[in-house]
């Protein structure tokens, strides 16, 4: 065996260490699987040729971790870092093993089991970006397994429901699937008992037909099963299905929900109560609470426009936001918001680094004082500018502790829920199956 160096440790426990973190907080088990994979291999095969492992070793295995963070992380600090601490280190075992009285190897030797560890890293990079899973890679459903049922707001339709339900009955029987179910939500009910429901009864698709809530409901009932969520979305928001990438046409939305291909995706929970998009405090929720259904009906999202002016300068709260087991930020703020996506209403990209699939909640929180300050979060917000500078100040997290000084208006998903003074908002990683162009 060849000899073991302080730099060749260093490197099996960045090998483990990724491959845990991955396999562990991220939920990818193939990700795991590719980092450990193609350094054990590169490792076994360069001793069994009589060569030094660990230069083999070196390249394949931080090579492999610099293709996982180049992947997984659209961040630009993390990808930079990764890229020059890989390079550096490969380098650094290179020359413990080469340096004159460091061994009796030579250049030739190491370069050639350099070159063996390349090979691996190249085959196992090709074989893990090939068999991805369908959480990062959807792949196609026929939809035929079980049959399909439809939860329908009648109150977002001018008809009460039934032209669209005469679209999904033409393109189900056009498709060979079976008769569809429809069932009706209620004031009293969005959604979220008639899914449970249909849950139970063994339905293999669910098919929202609504706005937000409806959307929200049928996916707070959906978390956690293997039953599909589609979505022909109807209404002013919208906001899982634009995110998405979904069609706002009906008759596209209906083709994609009845056998489009199949996104496992992240939800947040808040109190019990599940969100696909964004839950806040403060003054977003003020200004969902401010719009009333009839504008929005005559004027679509840029209602929403209309009622936040009449909050832009309203109290401002005291907050304290604490993410994961960090430290706790003390905060003169408007509000705070935790985001699955990154599209607010108008295609606004608040949380440009926001993915409703890489296992965390991203935080905003705005500290505007005055309508200079406003302007400066427009141009920060439009402009796509990352960072946590105020006064638009960014985080991510997998739990996230919000608490005012005292009670305030709160949303889930543009759906108010009681005022109070504080929220905790969790994560609740791949936990629902929706279909996707």
């Amino acid at each position: 065996m060849s000899r073991v160096s302080l730099l060749s440790w260093i490197t099996v426990t960045a090998l483990v260490l990724a491959a845990a973190g991955s396999a562990l907080a991220w939920r990818r088990w193939q990700d795991a699987s590719y980092v450990l994979g193609v350094g054990i291999a590169a490792w076994i095969t360069a001793d069994l040729a009589g060569l030094p492992a660990w230069p083999a070793l070196a390249v394949a295995g931080y090579g492999s971790v610099i293709a996982l963070v180049l992947r997984r992380s659209r961040r630009v600090v993390p990808r930079v870092a990764a890229l020059l601490a890989g390079l550096g280190l490969v380098t650094a075992v290179f020359l413990d093993v080469t340096l004159p009285g460091r061994s009796d190897l030579s250049l030739g030797t190491v370069v050639t089991a350099g070159l063996v560890g390349a090979g691996w890293l190249l085959l196992g990079t090709l074989l893990w970006r090939r068999y991805e899973p369908a959480r990062s890679s959807p792949t196609r459903s026929s939809g035929r397994a079980h049959p399909i049922a439809i939860v329908i707001n009648p109150a977002k339709y001018s008809d009460g429901g039934l032209a669209i339900r005469s679209l999904i009955q033409i393109q189900a029987k056009t498709l060979g699937l079976p008769e569809p179910d429809f069932r009706e939500t209620t004031p009293l009910d969005a959604g979220l008992g008639q899914a449970r429901e249909l849950v139970q009864l063994g339905t293999g698709l669910v098919i929202a037909c609504g706005g937000d809530g409806t959307v929200r409901a049928c996916a707070d009932a959906l978390a956690g099963t293997t039953v599909a969520l589609g979505i022909v979305p109807v209404g002013t928001g919208n906001l899982l299905a634009r995110n998405l990438g979904l069609p706002m046409e009906p008759g596209a939305a209906v083709e994609v929900a009845l056998h489009g291909r199949e996104r496992r995706i992240d939800l947040g929970v808040v109190e019990g109560q599940r969100f696909a998009v964004m839950a806040g405090i403060g003054f977003d929720a003020a200004m969902v609470a401010g719009t009333s259904e009839r504008l929005k009906s005559g004027m679509g999202w840029p209602a929403y426009l209309l009622s936040g002016a009449k909050h832009l300068f309203g109290d401002i709260m005291r907050v304290t936001v604490r993410i994961d087991d960090g430290p706790e930020l003390q905060r003169r703020a408007r509000l705070v918001l935790v985001g699955n996506v990154g599209r607010i209403t108008g295609g606004i990209p608040l949380l440009p680094d926001a993915a409703p699939d890489d296992g965390l909640l991203d935080v905003v929180i705005l500290t505007p004082r005055t309508l200079v300050g406003w302007v400066h979060v427009a141009g920060r917000v439009l402009t796509r500018r990352r960072g946590t500078s105020r006064p638009v100040e960014r985080h991510r997290g997998k739990r996230v502790e919000v608490r005012a000084d005292k009670p305030q208006p709160r949303e889930l998903d543009g759906d108010n829920i009681p005022d109070a003074v504080d929220f905790v908002a969790e994560i609740e990683p791949a936990t629902l199956t929706v279909r996707v162009p």
